[in-house]
């Protein structure tokens, strides 16, 4: 067995818990096991910790909602994430960016939309959102509590661009 297919096998056994019958037995051994299960924890705190400093906003509002853990496990188990964060970043903002909760999936747009625009002064996204995002934002940059009150629905309109004062504007859409 060469080392490419010894990665995949045990990238597969982490993130989806089984393996074939083209792997080592070692790896088959592995299936089920404290070693297997601490291997993932470990990869899953790390996946987290970069996660949590790239997607800084995302994570923000996922952690005061109880969900981030949860939701890392979800998408290391769902995704082929990439090694690099800056890739690995997006995956999971496009990961959240469908997620059934409109501000979470909000949220992550716009996470997207600044990394989008970051280098291109005249680049303009727009992400709608089901509640003002302003209130929101400053929470989450804030360390503030989240309050149900924040997500009152209401249709706004979030334009990002870096030429905007403070790179994006808020505005109630019609």
């Amino acid at each position: 067995m060469n080392l490419e297919t010894y990665q995949r096998g045990l990238q597969r056994l982490i993130t989806h818990g089984y393996s074939t019958s083209d792997d080592s037995a070692y790896l088959q051994g592995l299936v089920g096991t404290s070693r297997l299960a601490v291997a993932k924890e470990v990869v899953c705190f790390w996946r987290a910790y970069g996660l949590e400093r790239f997607c800084i906003l995302t994570a923000g509002l996922l952690k005061s909602m109880g969900r981030f853990e949860n939701d890392i496990e979800r998408f290391i188990s769902t995704e082929k994430f990439s090694p690099f964060i800056e890739e690995a970043g997006l995956q999971f903002l496009r990961f959240m960016a469908t997620d059934n909760d409109l501000t979470v999936a909000a949220l992550a747009q716009t996470e997207i939309a600044f990394h989008d625009t970051r280098t291109n002064i005249d680049e303009e996204k727009a992400v709608d959102w089901p509640c003002n995002p302003e209130p929101v934002l400053l929470a989450i940059i804030n360390r503030n509590d989240i309050s149900p009150e924040m997500f009152a629905i209401s249709h706004y309109r979030l334009r990002v661009c870096r030429a905007l004062p403070g790179g994006y504007i808020c505005e109630l859409a019609l």
